[in-house]
Parts: C-alpha cells; structure tokens; sequence
C-alpha cells in the first residue's frame, strides 16, 4: 500500500510539472504577442537575447539609417567649469545639417567593407562581423576608416562643432538628457562593463534634445576636427595643431567625467581603438552627390 501511494504522489507532481510547464508556454507566448503591439519591447526583447532574426526585427522598428535634422543657428559651445580647453564658452553658427540618429554599426560597417573591398576592423574574425556583435557600434576603426565609409555615402565626419550642437542643443545643458548625472542613461566605467551597448539601447532617456542617441558613453567619436584652442582661450597643449583629431562623447571605458557634450578627447587619426567609433553628417546643399535618398524634414529616413 505504501508504494502505491508513493507512485500516485509521484504521478501527481509529476502533472503538477508538466501543467506548470504548459502554462508557463502559454503565458509566454501571450507577452510575445502583447509585445507585439510596442515596438520598443520588442525591439529590446530581442536586443536582449540577441535572436538571429534581430536584423529584420531592427530594421522594422529600429531605422538605423536614420538622420535627425539640426537646423541652423547659434548655440553656446564650450565650459566655463571644466576642463581648461574646454573654455571659453562661445557663441557659434552653424547652417542645418543632418547628422545619424546612431552611432555606425557593426552591420553598416560590413555592408560598406563588402562593397568596397576595404579592410575591416581587427577585431572581426575572418574579416566577418559575428552575428551577436552586428548593432554594436563599430569599433576598431581609424578617423581614415570612418572618412572613406561616409563617403561612400556621400556624408561626412562631423566637426566638433556639429558634434556638440547635437548633443547638447541650444541650452547649456552638461550631458544630453540633462545636467544631473544619471550611469542608467548610458553605458559608462560607472557601470563596469568591458564591452560597449547595442545601439539605441538607452531609448530616449539617454537621446540629446534634438532626439540624437547615445553621444555620451558606449563609444567615443571621431570628429574632423584638428585639436586646437577655442577663441580667445588661455589653454595650452603640446598637441595643438595638426596632430590629432577631436573626440567626443566619453566612452564604456570612461568616467562621467568625460562623457559630458563638452568634453574634448583627443586621438591620433592613424590609430584605430576598442572604444572608439563615429557616426556622419549630411549637409543638405550636398543633395546631388548622395547616393540615398533623404526626406529634407525633421527626423527625415534614409531610403536605398
């Protein structure tokens, strides 16, 4: 008799898993299908156990084409309360251009190094991006990569100055979003990670006021610009001139510090680096020479 209840108990939790089991399916896929309805959550789903079919599913919801338009104007450059050659602060002009929403990833950077034939970053095994690794920022790659690959577009590096226009807006604002200090707006040494975020991870706590994402933290940017001295600066540097090229935007790599709008690193445009990437700009009067096409309105969408 007490082996007959012990097989009944056992058949009894042993339905009571397998119901569980089912049920556990059944919900779900009934969050899947709620998911659905936003695409941030499923853009993030899939961001977070990196699917094999996260390309469609990006290119679907997440645009990474995309360029935001920064219309012309002044705007306030520079700190007064930082870092020596980030002061003066300065009034600047700059005439509407278009800059990418995101940083270039990985999968863009393939594209251009399988049309072109141009070497790709040291650290793609065999020359090949790996899958999990495609909507990372590109990595390992020198101001001369980012350059040939915009123009390929028929874009540009962005200055300095258009860099921090971007970034910053029009408000003196000390990060991005804002000018409180938040490691949960983007990826940071605060965090402790080795390795950068997938692109537009941060959504839109971490985006600029023009709705530009991830220009503070993840990976540092190549500018165009020459490191020299702001107008009227008291600033002195050994490497003033032309030897190396701006950097914005701090990197995983780097403190909050250094992922501020106006923080100035610099680096040699030779040299490629694990935590160093860029994205481009389109300067509207350059229509003819591009070989996509843009809708010329505020957050216009690239199309091949």
């Amino acid at each position: 008799m007490h082996g007959i209840v012990r097989i009944a108990e056992h058949l009894y939790f042993l339905n009571l898993k397998i119901f569980m089991k089912k049920l556990y399916i059944i919900l779900t896929t009934c969050l899947l299908i709620i998911s659905c309805t936003s695409k941030e959550i499923i853009v993030r789903k899939n961001r977070i156990h990196r699917f094999s079919d996260f390309e469609i599913i990006t290119e679907t919801y997440l645009d990474i084409w995309e360029m935001v338009l920064i219309p012309e104007g002044y705007f306030i450059m520079g700190s007064d309360y930082s870092f020596p050659d980030e002061s003066p602060t300065h009034e600047v002009f700059l005439p509407a251009y278009y800059i990418d929403r995101y940083e270039v990833t990985c999968y863009q950077y393939q594209l251009f190094c399988n049309a072109t034939g141009h070497p790709a970053p040291r650290d793609w095994p065999g020359g090949i991006c790996p899958e999990y690794r495609l909507y990372e920022p590109v990595r390992w790659v020198s101001y001369e990569d980012a350059r040939a690959y915009a123009q390929w577009l028929g874009k540009q590096i962005p200055s300095e100055q258009q860099w921090e226009k971007a970034a910053r807006g029009v408000d003196l604002r000390t990060f991005p979003w804002g000018d409180d200090w938040n490691d949960q707006y983007c990826r940071s040494a605060e965090q402790r990670f080795d390795i950068p975020q997938l692109i537009g991870w941060y959504g839109s706590f971490g985006a600029s006021p023009w709705g530009v994402y991830d220009m503070a933290g993840n990976v540092a940017e190549w500018t165009s610009s020459w490191y020299n001295s702001y107008p009227g600066s008291s600033a002195q540097s050994e490497y003033f001139g032309t030897i190396v090229k701006v950097i914005r935007g701090g990197s995983y790599m780097n403190t909050k510090d250094l992922a501020s709008v106006t923080y100035r690193g610099i680096h040699y445009p030779s040299i490629p680096s694990p935590h160093l990437g860029f994205r481009c700009v389109y300067l509207p009067q350059d229509m003819d020479s591009l070989p996509i096409r843009i809708h010329l309105e505020p957050g216009g969408m690239i199309e091949w």
